[in-house]
């Protein structure tokens, strides 16, 4: 039986460490990693609509040149690169300093478990992903964030501990519920806060597990694994054609593509 490869989490902790290591606090860093350089993309993107703005925070107005996700724009006008670019903007400091922080706490670890080229595949579907769920269920608001795409990543947790179940030890049960717990306050907390857009999330998620399955390192090759593997491709493809068929046939009145038009008051 191979050795099973764990994510830094999961490591006992050595003696003898120096007194500060980055790694304590973003298990498995390193500045050549794609999870270090979108994150210091995101930061300096957020900068530069901060200068744009010439305020305290981005304004619609900003967001929406940059690309943020806004359904009638996308459907009337065809701009589907506003169910990717959102991935790479942010509304307010806040939520910028949080989205790199939960990225660099849990990134490197899944990023160095499924191997980069297939991160940046999980992080930047995910996106779109959540981004696809959202333009549906909330499409007459204007929203941005990394969100959709690090609930996505998250999810390789629980790919994570489900292909790997039969190799922990007693303390699986635990881990499996804290991870549950985490969850459920995720979207309870989302659900709950104004301006938190729920759908991304929610769609980010569902992209991360099936991709994370699809993507899972191969370890061993039970036969039920392949139908598992096989059977979250499929559903990959599912989930994004039956959402781009409702998107793309929602309507709406031609005035609504100009949210940022001179004349309609929006900053």
């Amino acid at each position: 039986m191979s050795n099973i490869r764990h994510f830094e989490f999961d490591r006992p902790i050595q003696n003898q460490q120096p007194a500060f290591n980055i790694e304590k606090i973003f298990p498995d860093f390193s500045i050549k990693s794609f999870t270090f350089i979108i994150t210091v993309s995101q930061i300096a993107i957020y900068l530069v609509t901060l200068g744009f703005s010439l305020s305290a925070e981005p304004t619609i107005c900003t967001l929406y040149a940059f690309g943020a996700k806004y359904t009638p724009s996308i459907v009337l006008k065809g701009q589907v690169w506003r169910l990717v670019l959102p991935i790479l903007l942010h509304a307010n400091t806040l939520h910028i300093l949080f989205n790199a922080f939960f990225q660099l706490r849990i990134g490197f670890a899944v990023e160095k478990y499924y191997q980069t080229y297939k991160f940046i595949l999980i992080y930047i579907i995910s996106g779109i992903g959540g981004n696809i769920f959202s333009a549906y269920w909330d499409s007459q608001n204007v929203s941005v964030g990394a969100s959709t795409s690090l609930f996505g990543v998250f999810a390789n947790f629980g790919c994570y501990y489900a292909y790997n179940w039969h190799k922990f030890g007693p303390g699986r049960d635990f881990n499996l519920l804290v991870y549950a717990i985490i969850v459920a306050i995720s979207f309870g907390s989302a659900y709950d806060t104004p301006n938190i857009d729920i759908a991304g999330h929610i769609g980010g998620f569902i992209s991360g597990s099936l991709l994370g399955f699809a993507l899972i390192p191969r370890e061993e090759s039970e036969r039920r694994w392949c139908y598992i593997i096989y059977g979250s491709f499929i559903g990959v493809i599912i989930y994004f054609t039956v959402l781009a068929l409702m998107v793309f046939n929602m309507e709406f009145p031609i005035c609504e593509q100009y949210i940022c038009d001179p004349c309609s008051g929006t900053k």
